[in-house]
């Protein structure tokens, strides 16, 4: 399998704080040593973490989308569910719209860090953190806006 390469999103790379540098080496090192089974031909959803914000009633949720399709992609659109291992946090279905602000070229095997906001409906309990292992997050109608060479 090859190597997945890591980075950041479009707007942030000419200015990467210290923060964003180690956040950078820290999960290029989770993808290093690890054996993912990521979908070929697909753009694969890689959860790290959920931070719920009580004040808003949403899950900030930080990911990885790694291109694993033949062609360089621009644009993305795609409605993501997310649920929690213990099923104590009810989230909203979610539709989301990448572009190339964040994206940049995504090229094959290669991975960009994501952020996003998720409406909560209920959390049934008082946790704030949500490790990778606690959150499953399925993407689905998967549309692909991709590079002509």
């Amino acid at each position: 399998m090859e190597q997945i390469k890591i980075k950041a999103p479009f707007h942030k790379q000419e200015h990467l704080s210290e923060n964003d540098l180690h956040e950078l080496k820290e999960v290029s090192l989770f993808f290093e040593n690890r054996k993912w089974l990521l979908t070929k031909g697909n753009i694969n959803l890689v959860l790290l973490q959920g931070r719920y914000i009580h004040l808003y009633k949403q899950m900030r949720v930080t990911a990885v989308l790694v291109n694993e399709c033949d062609q360089d992609v621009v644009r993305l659109k795609f409605s993501l569910l997310l649920e929690s291992t213990d099923n104590l946090v009810e989230f909203a279905k979610g539709d989301l719209k990448l572009g190339s602000d964040i994206l940049g070229v995504l090229k094959p095997h290669e991975g960009v860090i994501v952020r996003f906001d998720v409406p909560v409906g209920s959390v049934l309990c008082q946790k704030v953190i949500y490790q990778a292992t606690e959150l499953k997050g399925m993407l689905s109608n998967i549309e692909l806006s991709v590079l002509k060479h």
